[in-house]
């Protein structure tokens, strides 16, 4: 995975790189772990990781989460996606949607690039990608 930032790589601190190398070679681990766990594995301050994201043009480090997730989406619903910009077309309704921030014991779950579409015995659905933080 390339991680596409709207900064240039020239414009990054040593610190921002090796988070970005990370995130470019490791997208799940860095999906599926939290900022601390990040820091720690990084040898960076949890501080570092949030001013890395903002400057970045994130929000916050969630957000640098966000974009992760959406840039690495891969499987049905991104499959589907590209056979609809090819021009294929579909005999049953497809609905394209993302959930972000859907609460669990567990934590936050993310989903983007959803689909639902409906069949002959009800709707079916797929994830294109999903991240708890």
């Amino acid at each position: 995975m390339t991680l596409q930032l709207p900064v240039s790589s020239a414009e990054l601190t040593r610190a921002e790189q090796k988070i970005l190398d990370f995130i470019n070679t490791n997208p799940d681990t860095f999906l599926f772990s939290s900022i601390g766990q990040l820091a720690q594995q990084l040898e960076l301050s949890d501080a570092t990781l949030s001013r890395s994201a903002r400057h970045v043009g994130c929000q916050d480090f969630k957000e640098l989460k966000n974009l992760v997730l959406e840039q690495s989406a891969s499987g049905p619903a991104v499959k589907l996606a590209g056979a609809l910009q090819e021009g294929e077309s579909f005999s049953l309704p497809v609905v394209c949607f993302s959930a972000e921030k859907w609460r669990s014991p567990l934590g936050a779950y993310y989903f983007t690039k959803c689909t639902a579409s409906r069949g002959d015995n009800g709707w079916e659905y797929t994830v294109g990608a999903e991240a708890i933080s």
